[in-house]
């Protein structure tokens, strides 16, 4: 089975409370409440282990007793992680599901930054964990004021072993977006910080003519998703779900399908399709990134594409 190395810098301990209905400014109780290992890497991997196609380790920071609780959630989980246990604790997150109108309120506390020291020892992590690996994704920011320059250090060693690279981040994001085998996958909203263009189509055009990416997939939500390889434009019509329980992780599970389906060797339309259908699956869900295979392969058969030239 193919092997993932994934950056999950920022992980956090995820805490989901669910509400009939959610009102600011008041008082809420919630019905229910979820507590899970989280951030964009942790479900990235997550996400692969339900998906089954490829195996996933992730390398993170782990401060503090929250840290601990990380780990120690990863073991029961099955997941392999590589911990820098750091100084400065690891945040909490916490989210609100208003289930009367299918909505999610985040709550993310501050992190604290990385020292030079951590960074550096964030990167040998890294750099062993790539033993017999066949990609690397690079999930979500950095905590607090790390230095971007860790993300260009993970980057190059993913080059130097010619290994496909998948960004899934915003900032900092565009001098990776040089290096050979990359692709990104965003969401429209990001795409437009990225590029400073309100449509889809002219900020993929804007991308492919001025980088060296392989390719772009960028989601929205329940509207349309995109992908591209520089010539051609494909558009996915989504069905809509008859309930969304957690949309929390729908964009890691995307980030996670589609790598494993790249490196499985479907091609990158199809391999996007089946990415969406697990992002539906993972909504129908009460924990981030975790949904049912089968389910995930209906809801992708249901995804309508339509193709044409990028202009």
């Amino acid at each position: 089975m193919k092997k993932i190395v994934v950056m999950g810098a920022n992980a956090a301990r995820q805490k989901t409370l669910f509400f009939k209905s959610f009102r600011p400014g008041e008082v809420n109780r919630a019905v229910r409440m979820t507590e899970v290992a989280s951030g964009k890497g942790i479900n990235f991997c997550r996400a692969a282990k339900f998906w089954g196609r490829a195996t996933a380790e992730v390398v993170q920071f782990a401060g503090g007793d929250n840290g601990k609780f990380l780990i120690d959630a990863l073991i029961k989980e099955g997941i392999t992680a590589h911990s820098v246990r750091c100084k400065a604790p690891l945040r909490i997150c916490s989210t609100c599901i208003d289930k009367s109108t299918s909505s999610a309120t985040e709550l993310i506390e501050p992190s604290g930054a990385a020292t030079a020291g951590e960074c550096g020892e964030f990167v040998d992590l890294f750099e062993n964990a790539l033993a017999g690996a066949s990609g690397v994704a690079v999930c979500g920011t950095l905590p607090g004021d790390t230095s971007p320059g860790l993300y260009m250090q993970i980057a190059h060693l993913a080059v130097k072993k010619s290994l496909p690279l998948l960004l899934d981040i915003c900032k900092d994001v565009t001098p990776l977006l040089e290096l050979p085998q990359t692709v990104l996958k965003v969401n429209r909203e990001e795409l437009g910080k990225i590029t400073g263009k309100g449509e889809v189509s002219s900020g993929l055009s804007w991308l492919f003519e001025r980088h060296k990416l392989q390719y772009a997939a960028i989601t929205d939500g329940a509207g349309c998703a995109y992908a591209s390889d520089g010539k051609t434009l494909a558009k996915y019509h989504i069905p809509a779900l008859p309930e969304v329980a957690n949309p929390i992780g729908c964009g890691d599970t995307a980030s996670a399908i589609l790598l494993s389906e790249l490196l499985c060797g479907n091609d990158f339309i199809s391999a996007f399709r089946a990415a969406l259908g697990g992002a539906s699956a993972n909504a129908e869900s009460w924990v981030p990134a975790e949904f049912d295979a089968a389910r995930a392969r209906e809801l992708a058969a249901a995804v309508k594409v339509e193709s044409c030239t990028l202009k």
